[in-house]
């Protein structure tokens, strides 16, 4: 193990943070600590031991905390330690447990010890553990030994070299196995052991696996076994081997023979079934043949049929449209008469029916137009009726605006008038009130420093008092804690002179001496009544630490109130609480008066806020209404004119009295317009629905006369329906299908050849292969027991 940099904080005697650099100490090989008693060699140690195993040695780890008492309150006991062990670089973070204090308000609370074990890899420090026991386990694991034995091996200088020594031998042997590492020695005696036993046993296992094979091959060469005598083993193996290796060849040369026989046999087996096949093709095909000649009569029938179908589609395609034609003709027929009636019922003088078609279009439209003629002439006069009502109902509704809007506008003169008087008073008044609480700035910057200098004159005699008090609380925590290092002292120095009385407690006659080694011991010192043991001085050690720390506390309650008193006598400025009273009253009572004032001043503020804005809404209210007014004004004359005017145009003739029989009129001119608008394409409809049917009709029978049909309907019903059309050409497309193909197969010239030869015996065939390779697999199993 090789110590790199130590960094303790708050830790044993280190109040603050102090570092270690082993490696700058051990440039020379060799490095000493030194100090005197108290200085902190020991606590070096203990933070290494600390670091490892989170215990420190001996009696110290019983303390009740390992935190300095004089580190700051939230400095946290820390120590990290780097080190080297068996080739790695380690480092270990511990924190002991501690009382911190508290975020919020006073008091301390606990702080859990914590720990962490690092190690450098790749240029970094990689996380191994972070919990105490697994920290513990990993340091105790690389270190090889635990902290107990740590403590006695590595750490014995400072240790209890006394218990060492007079330990038993299995404790001694046990420490001094893990420093030496002895143990390796014993670990390849029982190697050697173990391997004696199990290479015997090896050879006991290769001879009984040998004798096994032995007799597997005399039982297969149908030989006598070797015997028990397993040198000559080899010997009898090797002319065994040679006699079944001739006899393997042998057998593989019969094996060869009935493989070629067996193949031989299988070719002639497949060329019998080939041959035997391609002749029952050949019958069968001769035989389709004859069935598809005897039905070749029925098959050109059934040809001719479908080809007169074929020719008449092209007529029935023509008979659709045609169809469709007359149809829209009939359709178009009723409709026109349908329309001619609904005319005739407005009162609409027609055409005859029986006049060309041409010409009743021509005549229908010339009664639509002088319809719409008469119908605009109507809508016009109607409008000029409704136009001459609403103008003049807009010139009433328009002079009666016009009186309101000037009614209006004189109250609003009469509100404008009010609210400038009321503005010039609330001025006045304000002018008043911000003169008056102009001051209260002022007034409230030396009331405030008037309160201030009050309060620190009624609070000086009692901080006077507690700073006497505490300055008798610090002088008897000095004196105590003077008190307790002198008797620490004393008792130091007492144990020292009788140092020797306590190790000469300890010999015992024929023992050697833990000093000198020496086995006599002549004058050995006597009596320890009256000499101080280590116990004595650790409870004096508490009785100073426990002194320190009231001294330290009364210091700063001295210091505290000190500054308290200090600063309210600066405060104060002199000043006794009468005068400071009087003057806080008075100033009082003007910020009262002030603060008034100044509240009516806001007030008054606020009202003339609101007058002004009133009158500035007022104002723009009376220009908009100045503008109304003038708006409707012009509108006035503007309707006047345009009532005028239309008057004028027509004269001859009341509203009022032809309202309703021109109501009348407009609905039974819209009503024949309405009619004649239907009628006339309905009509032209008609035509071209005649048109059409008769250039269809002519295409239709042109076509039946090319295709050889009398008329129409002999076209029509040589017609096959699409499914019987479907029908005949898959009949005929299956016979030549099954014609095309049994000439084919009769055709083959291989078919042929084996129509032309002898039937061949193909059970014959089957028997000969099944003997051939029964005999080679009977021959391949023999060669198999010989290989």
């Amino acid at each position: 193990m090789r110590l790199h940099r130590l960094e303790i904080t708050a830790f044993g005697p280190f109040a603050d943070t102090v570092g270690v650099d082993f490696d700058a100490l051990g440039e020379a090989g060799l490095f000493l600590v030194t100090g005197s008693t108290g200085a902190g060699k020991t606590s070096l140690l203990d933070a290494v031991c600390f670091a490892l195993f989170g215990q420190v040695p001996g009696d110290r780890q019983q303390a009740a905390r390992l935190r300095c008492d004089a580190a700051a309150p939230a400095s946290v006991p820390r120590v990290e330690m780097v080190v080297s062990v068996g080739g790695r670089r380690l480092r270990f973070v511990r924190s002991p447990a501690w009382q911190r204090p508290k975020a919020r308000g006073t008091g301390t609370t606990p702080a859990q010890a914590t720990a962490l074990a690092e190690e450098w890899r790749a240029g970094g420090w990689e996380t191994l553990a972070t919990r105490i026991p697994d920290v513990s386990q990993l340091a105790a694991s690389v270190m090889g030994m635990d902290v107990h034995q740590f403590t006695q091996v590595v750490m014995l200088p400072q240790g209890r070299f006394q218990e060492f020594l007079r330990s038993g031998s299995d404790s001694r042997k046990a420490v001094l196995e893990r420093l030496f590492a002895t143990s390796r020695f014993r670990d390849v005696e029982r190697w050697l052991v173990w391997h004696r036993q199990q290479t015997g046993r090896t050879d006991a296992e290769h001879h009984r696996a040998a004798a096994t094979l032995a007799d597997q091959i005399a039982a297969v060469a149908a030989t006598d076994g070797p015997g028990d005598d397993s040198s000559c083993w080899c010997g009898w193996a090797t002319a065994t081997a040679a006699e079944l290796a001739r006899r393997a060849r042998a057998a593989a040369v019969r094996v060869s023979e009935l493989h070629e026989r067996v193949d031989g046999c299988r070719r002639s087996l497949e060329d019998h079934t080939r041959r035997t096949s391609l002749r029952e093709s050949g019958v069968s095909a001769q035989a389709a043949l004859d069935v598809l000649d005897a039905q070749r009569e029925h098959v050109a029938q059934a040809q001719q049929r479908l080809d007169s179908s074929d020719q008449a589609r092209e007529v029935v395609a023509l008979l659709d449209p045609l169809d469709e034609a007359e149809r829209a003709v009939h359709l178009s027929l009723q409709a026109v008469d349908l329309m001619r009636g609904v005319a005739r019922r407005t009162g609409s003088v027609l055409p005859p029916d029986d006049l060309p078609l041409r010409k009743q279009v021509a005549a229908v439209d010339g009664l639509r137009a002088a319809t719409e003629a008469d119908l605009s002439s109507l809508r016009t006069w109607s409008e000029l009726v409704a136009s001459s009502r609403i103008l003049r109902a807009k010139l009433a509704d328009l002079l009666r605006q016009q009186q309101q809007v000037a009614a209006r506008r004189a109250h609003l003169l009469t509100r404008l008038n009010a609210l400038a008087e009321q503005i010039e008073q609330l001025r006045d008044a304000l002018a008043q009130a911000r003169t008056t609480a102009c001051g209260i700035d002022r007034i409230e910057a030396q009331l405030h420093s008037a309160r201030a200098v009050l309060s620190a004159a009624q609070a000086l005699p009692e901080a006077r008092d507690e700073l006497n008090r505490r300055r008798q609380r610090f002088d008897a925590a000095v004196t105590q804690h003077n008190d307790a290092r002198d008797v620490l002292n004393d008792l130091r120095d007492r144990r020292l002179a009788g140092a020797a009385i306590w190790l000469a407690s300890s010999l015992t006659a024929g023992a050697p001496c833990p000093v000198c080694g020496g086995c006599e011991h002549p004058a050995p010192a006597a009596g320890t009544d009256g000499v101080p043991d280590e116990a004595d001085e650790h409870a004096a050690r508490a009785e100073v630490a426990t002194a320190a720390r009231k001294r330290d506390a009364a210091t700063a309650e001295h210091d505290g109130a000190q500054t308290a008193w200090l600063t309210l006598q600066g405060r104060a400025a002199g000043a006794d609480i009468e005068s400071a009273l009087e003057t806080v009253e008075s100033l009082a009572a003007a910020h009262q008066h002030a603060r008034q004032a100044a509240a009516a001043a806001e007030e008054v503020s606020l009202r003339l806020v609101e007058r002004e804005a009133e009158l500035t809404g007022l104002g723009a209210e009376l220009l908009d209404h100045d503008a109304e007014l003038a708006s409707l004004t012009e509108q006035v004359g503007l309707r006047r004119g345009q009532l005028e005017a239309l008057l004028d145009r027509h004269t001859a003739a009341d509203p009022d009295e032809t309202d309703a029989t021109l109501d009348v009129d407009l609905a039974e001119a819209g009503e024949r317009l309405d009619a004649l608008e239907q009628l006339a394409p309905q009509l032209r409809d008609l035509v071209t629905a005649q048109r059409v049917a008769t250039t269809a009709r002519r295409h239709a029978e042109q076509s039946a006369h090319d295709g050889g049909f009398a008329d129409l309907d002999a076209a029509r019903g040589a017609a096959l329906p699409p499914a019987q059309r479907d029908e005949l050409h898959g009949v005929l497309e299956r016979y030549r299908a099954a014609v095309q193909e049994a000439t084919a197969t009769r055709d083959d010239p291989e078919v042929q050849t084996a129509l032309g030869t002898v039937q061949p015996d193909v059970a014959a065939a089957r028997t000969s292969l099944l003997d051939a390779e029964r005999e080679h697999a009977a021959a391949l199993e023999a060669a198999g027991q010989l290989r």
